[in-house]
């Protein structure tokens, strides 16, 4: 299905990434051309290709940029700044998000519609402001988790995915879900979730059956070991996302924060299709 879908859409391998792969991808104008949801194209194409219609845009990207430099005739600087996207490269500057001029010297080359790497390159970058924000999101979003292990590994020896997949089970009113509902839930792929359940299983904290309303489906129940775990564990959970998120953050910031990443959120999942709401479970 997802082949042919994107033979009408056009996304087809060859295609329309491969012919415009130096233009912003806008899968949700691909979608409305379809009359389809916005979600609905990246799923065909991630089950048909195995991969994200971005993911495929940037191997396109990266190949076309091999292909430069096998070319012979432009330095590694004129292919890194021909290109729609950052690359990180020592001649490159040796960073992403910097643009360099490959002519006249650094970021924020000052020559203008006259320098043929300029003014098209430079509107491509993130501005300092940006920079700044994107560089601290990447770092806090790796260290926030890190903190967040170290207290569930120091009070109960578990990683926080398995703690999330224990939480998630817990706020089921049957203190059971559906294995494909808490791998959404628990922002974990099929084969990472079974790997992590079964952790849980040695340790009696959660059992595996099979759904009771058609029988076809897998359940991952919280045994009352494992809603004991919750119980103890919450509290010093709650006080480590607190002190590690909220604590350095006043009122205002922390609303602010909020905002922004519910706009993130609304842009990226704008039909709620891939989002999990509190609550029942969802069909296999």
């Amino acid at each position: 299905m997802g082949r042919a879908l994107f033979r009408l859409v056009p996304l087809d391998r060859g295609d329309r990434i491969d012919r415009e792969y130096a233009q912003p991808l806008d899968v949700e104008a691909l979608a409305r051309g379809a009359h389809m949801s916005a979600g609905h194209p990246s799923r065909e194409f991630r089950l048909a290709y195995g991969e994200s219609p971005y993911s495929h845009l940037m191997t396109r990207r990266i190949e076309r940029a091999m292909a430069l430099l096998r070319r012979g005739d432009l330095s590694v600087d004129a292919v890194c700044l021909s290109q729609p996207w950052r690359v990180r490269t020592a001649t490159c500057g040796g960073d992403a998000a910097v643009p360099r001029c490959a002519v006249h010297g650094g970021s924020g080359c000052t020559e203008g519609s006259r320098c043929q790497y300029g003014p098209a390159v430079a509107d491509r970058w993130l501005d300092d402001e940006q920079q700044r924000t994107w560089r601290a999101w990447l770092t806090a979003s790796e260290l926030v988790p890190r903190a967040l292990d170290a207290q569930l590994q120091r009070d109960v020896g578990i990683s926080h995915a398995a703690y999330v997949v224990l939480a998630m089970l817990s706020e089921s009113p049957t203190r059971s879900r559906r294995m494909s509902d808490l791998a959404r839930r628990a922002n974990q792929s099929q084969s990472r979730l079974s790997h992590t359940v079964a952790r849980l299983e040695e340790r009696g904290w959660v059992r595996r059956e099979r759904a009771a309303e058609d029988g076809r489906g897998s359940l991952a129940v919280l045994t009352d070991a494992g809603w004991d775990v919750v119980v103890a564990v919450a509290p010093g959970h709650v006080d480590a996302v607190r002190e590690t998120v909220f604590g350095p953050l006043t009122p205002e910031q922390t609303r602010v924060l909020g905002d922004a990443l519910r706009a993130i959120v609304e842009k990226l999942d704008p039909d709620h299709t891939q989002r999990v709401a509190h609550g029942g479970d969802i069909a296999d």
